[in-house]
């Protein structure tokens, strides 16, 4: 019901034409951060768009008829109504980002549409993965896209994530984001990062990395199946200090890995499954 009161482009309900303008620039904010492109079968974007070009003056300018809102003032809402076109245009080709990572983990960027870059593969369009150096892998995206991205975390250590995601125009940095966390070996955390016009040209709005690591996944790829099965089963009957013992297989930490460690597994790999 909240979605479908806010999807509004002929007024502001249950305010009529009361902050109209605000009502545009709200939802286009609201819409644009969620990665909705529909709404009811509407696409929201477009009819925006064609409603603030009918409602255009011809000299440019937009003003809400309700001369009893501060809308009233055409320099007002002319603001609003460009910051709601502003909200979901798309970024300008000049604009470009950079990942750096300094830390035990291996890093992977994947862009709105699912692909991925990192040590082993790179498929984002315009994308490079390299590492300095100073051992820094350091991702660019030379080819932005507004939407959702993605940043995972592998921790191949136990140490401090140094996280820096400059936002750059040419060679110029216009933003920077700095994030820290502690992880640990075999943990996989991500952050979603939001590539937008909310403020300005380019906004990164990056959110507090959480940790991820799914139960039975033992060879660090986010999901729990039959890859990990095999590595379980390749340390049966191992016990620490045997060519083979794999500590992370040893889920009751008896120090060898049996049966029922594979009970253990099996469980996260039934609970796995369900849950796709």
């Amino acid at each position: 019901m909240f979605v479908r009161l806010l999807y509004n482009i002929d007024s502001n309900p249950p305010f009529g034409d009361f902050a109209l303008y605000y009502n545009f620039i709200t939802m286009a904010k609201a819409l644009s951060m969620i990665d909705v492109s529909e709404i009811n079968g509407h696409p929201w974007k477009d009819e925006l768009t064609e409603q603030l070009e009918d409602l255009q003056h011809e000299d440019g300018y937009w003003v809400n008829s309700n001369t009893m809102e501060w809308e009233g003032v055409p320099e007002l809402s002319t603001a609003y109504a460009i910051l709601a076109l502003q909200a979901f245009q798309e970024i300008s080709g000049d604009l470009w980002m950079e990942v750096i990572l300094a830390s035990p983990a291996d890093l992977v960027v994947y862009d709105p549409q699912g692909r991925s870059c990192s040590k082993d593969m790179c498929n984002i369009p315009g994308a490079t993965f390299e590492v300095d150096a100073t051992g820094r892998q350091i991702v660019t995206l030379l080819e932005l896209e507004s939407g959702h991205y993605c940043l995972v975390f592998h921790g191949t250590g136990d140490g401090i994530i140094h996280l820096t995601v400059n936002g750059r125009r040419g060679s110029e940095i216009i933003s920077t984001v700095l994030k820290e966390f502690e992880i640990k070996v075999n943990e996989v955390w991500e952050s979603d990062v939001l590539i937008s016009s909310l403020v300005g040209a380019l906004t990164i709005d990056i959110e507090e990395p959480e940790i991820v690591t799914v139960p039975g996944d033992l060879d660090h790829d986010s999901d729990c199946d039959g890859n990990d099965r095999a590595i379980l089963r390749a340390s049966l009957g191992k016990c620490d200090g045997d060519a083979g013992y794999n500590a992370e297989c040893d889920y009751d930490s008896d120090g060898c890995i049996s049966y029922a460690d594979y009970r253990v597994w099996y469980g996260y790999y039934r609970d796995y499954m369900t849950s796709q």
